[in-house]
C-alpha cells in the first residue's frame, strides 16, 4: 500500500511539473513574441510616418514645379526631386509590405526568424541607397523648395546655394543616423535576440 501511495504521489508530482514546464513555456513564447512584435511595431509606425510623408513632400514638389514650369533650370530641379521622391516611397512601401506580414502570434517562431531576417537584409540594402542619394536629393530639392518658400532663385548666387546644400546633408546624414540606430538597427537587434531565446528554448525543450 505505502508503495502505490508512493507511485501515486510521483505520477502526480510528474504531472504538475510537466504542466509547470508547458505553462513556463506558454508564458516565455506570450512575453517574448509580445516583446518582439513592440520593438517591430515602433518601427513599422515611424515607416508608415516616413511614407506618409514623402508622399505629402512628392505632390507638394509636383505642385511646385508646375506652378514655376517655365523656368528651365527649377523645372529639371523640380522632376528630378519628384523622381527621387517616388524612389523614397517604393523603398518605404516595401518595407511596411514586409513589417505587416510579421504575423507574431500565428507563425512559427523559426518562420518568424526569416521574415525578420528578409526584412533586414532588405533594409540593409535600401539603406545604402537611401544614404548615397542624400548629397543628390539636397542639390536638387533645395532650389525648389528656396524658390517656393523665399522665393530666392539660388542659381543666381552659388555661394548660397553651396552653404544650404551643406548645411542640407550634415542635417540629413545626422537626422538619417539617428533613426537608423534606434528605429531600425536597435529594434531589429532586439526583436532578433528574443525570438532566438525563444527558439533556443524550444530546441531544449
Amino acid at each position: 500500500m505505502e508503495l502505490d501511495d508512493f507511485k501515486a504521489a510521483w505520477l502526480q508530482h510528474d504531472k504538475k511539473l510537466d504542466e509547470s514546464l508547458r505553462l513556463n513555456e506558454s508564458l516565455l513564447k506570450k512575453i517574448n513574441l509580445g516583446r518582439s512584435k513592440k520593438e517591430m511595431d515602433t518601427t513599422l509606425t515611424y515607416e508608415w510616418c516616413n511614407c506618409v510623408g514623402c508622399i505629402f513632400l512628392f505632390a507638394y514638389i509636383l505642385y511646385v514645379t508646375i506652378k514655376h514650369s517655365n523656368d528651365g533650370l527649377f523645372l529639371s530641379s523640380g522632376l528630378a526631386s519628384a523622381f527621387l521622391g517616388g524612389i523614397y516611397i517604393y523603398f518605404s512601401v516595401v518595407k511596411i509590405k514586409l513589417l505587416s506580414h510579421l504575423e507574431f502570434y500565428h507563425s512559427p517562431v523559426i518562420e518568424l526568424q526569416k521574415a525578420v531576417q528578409l526584412f533586414k537584409t532588405k533594409y540593409l540594402k535600401f539603406k545604402k541607397y537611401e544614404i548615397g542619394l542624400i548629397p543628390f536629393s539636397a542639390v536638387i530639392i533645395v532650389p525648389v523648395l528656396a524658390k517656393e518658400l523665399r522665393n530666392i532663385d539660388v542659381f543666381n548666387d552659388v555661394l548660397m546655394y553651396a552653404g544650404v546644400v551643406v548645411i542640407a546633408i550634415v542635417f540629413s546624414y545626422s537626422a538619417s543616423a539617428w533613426v537608423y540606430r534606434y528605429l531600425y538597427d536597435m529594434k531589429l537587434k532586439n526583436a532578433s535576440a528574443f525570438l532566438d531565446e525563444l527558439r533556443l528554448y524550444e530546441k531544449e525543450g
